[in-house]
């Protein structure tokens, strides 16, 4: 061992304790409102920049009031995004690793329409806290928004784990699953493999929806939405559920008796079903709103015609 080797661990405790003794310290808990939490008065972020820029100003190594600063700018508003990422972004390349950097920047960025970014950041904060339902949650949906469906799947899947009660995974679930059969439907022949995956792909979505719309009432639709519930009827359509799809339709109209769709997808759920004297009915209601349909009227004629023979 040369004399340097000797020099350095004779040295090395004391000058731990001198970094330890020399480092900024802090007493008080870190600064770091939750986004499920309320938000913190004006007066205690005003107040907490005030302290946080003062902290900086003597001493430029406190990182952690550089990153308090960003964090009251998030808080005050979209007016002072810009100084809370340029407050985040300082103190990442000084070599802060302050979790509340990924937590914060991930929703500046999402709100910003920076998407790609913003998967980094939630994704960098959860090495940090793996668990942190909030942030898994706009993972989620950030990879929906960004039409990377399988992704979305795979994260709303491990929340439904936790909670199978939360709807808002599945719907979102389900629309993932919906998009993905989209894409299979789109084509204009399917191999045998492919006609599998889209059987699965609906099957999935239909389930996901359902248990949504199911979790507090018996009644189908409910808590959906008129666009998914309009989806999910799609779906029972693509699948060939007709009868679902035939309750499902009456269930709706009941909410929405004007919308246009589900008088189409019902007279056509009829017709699959053999029922033709049903969907005369419902196609001849439908007529009445709006006389001029040319699919309409061929529809009512053609089954006039049909039931006369009978």
């Amino acid at each position: 061992m040369n004399w340097n080797t000797r020099s350095y661990l004779y040295l090395a405790p004391f000058l731990f304790l001198g970094i330890y003794y020399f480092a900024p310290h802090r007493s008080e808990p870190q600064f770091f409102p939750r986004l499920e939490e309320s938000p913190p008065s004006q007066t205690t972020l005003e107040k907490k920049l005030k302290k946080s820029q003062e902290l900086y100003s003597k001493n430029a190594n406190d990182l952690a009031s550089l990153v308090d600063q960003g964090v009251a700018y998030f808080f005050m508003g979209k007016e002072t995004y810009a100084q809370s990422l340029n407050s985040f972004n300082l103190a990442w390349r000084q070599g802060a690793f302050d979790k509340r950097i990924f937590y914060y920047s991930g929703v500046l960025y999402e709100n910003l329409s920076l998407l790609e970014e913003a998967q980094k950041q939630y994704e960098r904060f959860l090495k940090h806290e793996p668990k942190e339902r909030q942030i898994r949650l706009r993972l989620a949906r950030l990879l929906w928004k960004m039409q990377k469906w399988n992704e979305a799947i795979l994260k709303y899947q491990e929340l439904l784990k936790e909670d199978p009660k939360d709807i808002t995974s599945l719907v979102n679930c389900g629309l993932a699953f919906q998009k993905n059969a989209e894409l299979l439907l789109k084509k204009k022949k399917l191999t045998q493999e492919e006609k599998v995956q889209l059987d699965s792909f609906l099957t999935q979505a239909i389930s996901n929806l359902e248990s949504a719309s199911l979790l507090e009432t018996s009644s189908p639709g409910h808590l959906l939405t008129k666009e998914v519930s309009l989806t999910l009827l799609q779906l029972y359509k693509a699948h060939q559920d007709w009868e679902k799809a035939v309750s499902f339709s009456l269930n709706l109209l009941k909410k929405f008796p004007e919308e246009q769709e589900l008088f189409l997808i019902l007279g056509s759920s009829y017709e699959a079903l053999g029922r033709q004297e049903d969907a005369f009915q419902i196609y001849s209601k439908a007529l009445e709103k709006v006389p001029k349909n040319p699919f309409l009227n061929q529809k009512v004629r053609t089954l006039k015609k049909k039931l006369k023979k009978r």
